[in-house]
């Protein structure tokens, strides 16, 4: 019998997860913004090596704009020389609003692009998301902050082999070799609760969250449940366009 090109490629590069991941939760954008003006860079650390970069700009005092990097490593277990492993570029509109009592609200619009198992030397696996997010927190004592989210997420792969693989009968072994499931073939629908706990100082913002991830649909599908990030953002528009008094004593403030 004629062997398939696939099983010598499998044959030399056994290294490959037996159970890898093509979905993680990553970060949730929440109480991000104050007021017109505030224009914010973070830094974010996270489990599953997620490492994430993210800038953004209130337009007005209830009209944001955010645009959020984060790469992770989820799609393989074993040590990689690849420098980016998989990532997921996001951008979104926020709708935010300051309540009384020190509630806050927000709607989070966005759309993401990303790639997993960078430079495999079988496939291309990249995904689309489209999200819509909304937001309830709440400030206590002066500038300790609550929040709860829900993101709500459209997702869609395109898997592509790179090998000349011509028959079905090597497309169904890639499938079930890399336990794809169902991704290429299908949208997924996924529902995204997460808490956030957080303070805000003079100039900068720290927060913690923890979020999950369920598939709606109950679908053949490998993703990481949950994941905890931890962020600091630092706003460029009180620390050096509408600073606080500076004949003041350094004060914490919201």
């Amino acid at each position: 019998m004629k062997k398939s090109k696939f099983f010598i490629f499998s044959a030399i590069f056994l290294f490959f997860s037996c159970s890898p991941r093509y979905y993680l939760p990553t970060k949730q954008n929440v109480m991000v913004f104050e007021e017109k003006g505030d224009a914010l860079i973070t830094l974010n650390l996270g489990t599953d090596q997620m490492n994430g970069m993210e800038a953004g700009f209130a337009i007005t005092d209830n009209i944001a704009l955010y645009s959020s990097f984060n790469s992770f490593e989820i799609s393989k277990h074993d040590k990689s020389s690849n420098f980016l492993e998989d990532f997921i570029w996001d951008n979104e509109l926020i709708l935010f609003k300051n309540f009384n009592n020190n509630i806050y609200g927000a709607v989070n619009f966005g759309a993401g692009f990303g790639e997993l198992n960078v430079n495999n030397p079988y496939y291309y696996l990249t995904l689309n998301r489209q999200f819509i997010q909304p937001t309830i927190g709440k400030t206590i004592l002066e500038n300790f902050k609550i929040a709860f989210s829900l993101r709500f997420t459209q997702l869609d792969y395109k898997l592509t082999p790179t090998a000349d693989l011509l028959s079905e009968y090597d497309m169904n072994i890639m499938q079930q070799y890399f336990r794809f499931g169902e991704i290429g073939k299908k949208k997924f629908y996924l529902y995204e609760p997460a808490m956030t706990i957080g303070w805000n100082f003079e100039f900068f913002n720290l927060r913690i969250q923890l979020s999950g991830v369920k598939d709606f649909t109950e679908s053949n599908f490998y993703y990481v449940p949950i994941s905890m990030t931890t962020s600091l953002s630092l706003n460029l528009n009180k620390l050096f366009f509408n600073p606080t008094d500076k004949t003041k004593k350094l004060r914490w403030t919201l």
